[in-house]
């Protein structure tokens, strides 16, 4: 396992970024940190990548993950259907630590489409996956980096759980270990509920997506 530790030089941010491309292109794992809490990342779609994950994770195939996009101008490509005044709404709040699930009409897509035909997509503020979305271009399946039910709290602890796992792992000295995770809300046709709080107050979500 690969470590690159993150400082405030962009030439360390391009090196992760494109290490992490790589890895990713080959179907490789990795564990890097978002605003809120370290995620394990791969190709979205690589579905042998993918099995890796969910294996690791001990994670059934029926409970997806997240996808990580740029913008919300990358949700058509996702079969997403929104008109302007809702796609306003969710740019009140990305980038940033709220996970937007959305009906999509995509017909099958093992391990990020729900049973339900939904997706979660995450537009993460922090400047490197921002930038790794930028680069990448394909989507990046994303989930907390922890077996499911376990959560570490620290670097040590994640180095010990995922050594002989993944390929590379991108160290964030400034991030903590009990940061609250991202609020994930479930965009529905005429209503908004609320999956898991996090660190965006649910209110002010429910406020501005309130339906007239």
């Amino acid at each position: 396992m690969r470590e690159i530790t993150l400082n405030s030089s962009p030439d360390i941010i391009k090196e992760a970024v494109q290490a992490s491309c790589e890895i990713l292109e080959q179907g490789g794992l990795i564990v890097a940190p978002t605003e809120t809490a370290y995620g394990l990342l791969a190709h979205a779609e690589d579905k042998t990548a993918l099995n890796r994950l969910f294996e690791f994770k001990q994670r059934p195939m029926d409970k997806p993950t997240a996808v990580f996009i740029e913008s919300s101008a990358e949700l058509p490509n996702y079969d997403v259907e929104l008109d302007d005044k809702l796609l306003g709404k969710i740019n009140r709040f990305w980038p940033g630590p709220v996970t937007f699930v959305m009906k999509s009409n995509m017909k099958s897509w093992q391990g990020v489409l729900s049973e339900e035909g939904k997706i979660g997509f995450r537009c993460s503020s922090h400047p490197f996956i921002k930038s790794l979305t930028a680069n990448f271009r394909k989507p990046i399946s994303a989930t907390s980096a922890n077996i499911s039910g376990k959560i570490p709290e620290s670097i040590s602890e994640i180095e010990d759980i995922f050594e002989e796992k993944i390929e590379l792992f991108i160290i964030d000295p400034l991030l903590k270990f009990n940061s609250l995770t991202s609020t994930v809300v479930e965009i529905m046709k005429d209503s908004i509920r609320i999956l898991r709080k996090g660190a965006v107050d649910p209110k002010l979500i429910e406020e501005t997506f309130a339906y007239e």
